[in-house]
């Protein structure tokens, strides 16, 4: 018979000399606890969370352009961004993307909005916003690990006079 004795234990490996001597009952399984709880891969990746996030409200001038920035941590990379328009307590996409890259801006949208996503930041550029508009826009982000982000920002746009 063989006894397992372990030599060293640390966060990221197990080692385990096997010594001749009788294996009981007691020590196997130890021994397959040992060996089970430090097989699991051990995870050293971020929690999903924002960094920075745009104020909300976001004041503007009349007829300016203006970006808005998240910035982030995540646990894995990103599996899609949206950006909505949630005026008036609706929920309209107004561009979308798959992974990272430029965001895909839905057609009604279209020349007035762009913006690209990262696995650290999205910025999302508006041109020209009017007196008259209201709008509201709500950021979601989830990524492929854990967790999701979501942030909504109210835009008021003062006269420039």
């Amino acid at each position: 018979m063989f006894h397992l004795v372990v030599n060293n234990i640390d966060r990221h490996s197990l080692q385990l000399r096997i010594s001749p001597r009788k294996l009981t009952n007691a020590s196997m399984i130890g021994f397959l606890l040992l060996f089970f709880t430090f097989n699991v891969p051990f995870s050293d990746t971020a929690t999903t969370a924002f960094t920075t996030k745009p104020p909300n409200p976001t004041i503007v001038e009349e007829g300016k352009s203006f970006t808005l920035e998240w910035t982030y941590s995540l646990d894995g990379t990103v599996v899609i961004a949206q950006i909505y328009n949630t005026s008036g307590g609706g929920s309209v996409l107004i561009g979308m993307v798959i992974g990272t890259g430029n965001i895909s801006v839905q057609s009604d949208y279209q020349g007035r909005f762009s913006g690209q996503v990262t696995n650290t930041k999205t910025e999302l550029t508006v041109v020209g916003m009017q007196r008259s508009e209201l709008l509201t826009f709500r950021f979601v982000l989830t990524p492929t690990i854990s967790g999701s982000l979501t942030n909504d920002v109210e835009i008021i746009v003062h006269c420039k006079y």
